[in-house]
């Protein structure tokens, strides 16, 4: 069975013959560990991307680095319409709310 998902992570990596993908619903969190191995690494980098509702049919996703928000966007589920907000990447801190994303969660 084939899932549909709003949020869609393709990763390329010279491990890999092709590329390898994965979907999330609301919210994906990924955290970069570097180093020598598994055992032997660090914490590098963290990044989220999220997705709320902002009225019926009106989706807003908005991309993380480090808890900083450096992309944000606006899509239409009726027109199909994808619209770039604020191009520039901005140095406020806008991490997103957890009591928001749990309040958001419930009502999905």
């Amino acid at each position: 069975m084939t899932r549909a998902y709003s949020i869609w992570n393709e990763v390329e990596a010279c491990i890999y013959n092709s590329s390898k993908s994965w979907g999330a619903k609301d919210t994906c969190n990924v955290n970069v560990n570097v180093g020598s191995s598994s055992k032997y690494s660090n914490h590098f980098v963290t990044h989220t991307t999220t997705k709320r509702e902002i009225k019926k049919n009106l989706f807003e996703f908005r991309f993380y680095v480090n808890k900083q928000i450096i992309q944000r966007a606006l899509f239409d589920n009726l027109t199909k319409s994808f619209n770039f907000i604020n191009r520039e990447p901005s140095t406020e801190n806008h991490e997103p709310n957890p009591k928001q994303l749990d309040l958001f969660r419930k009502d999905n």
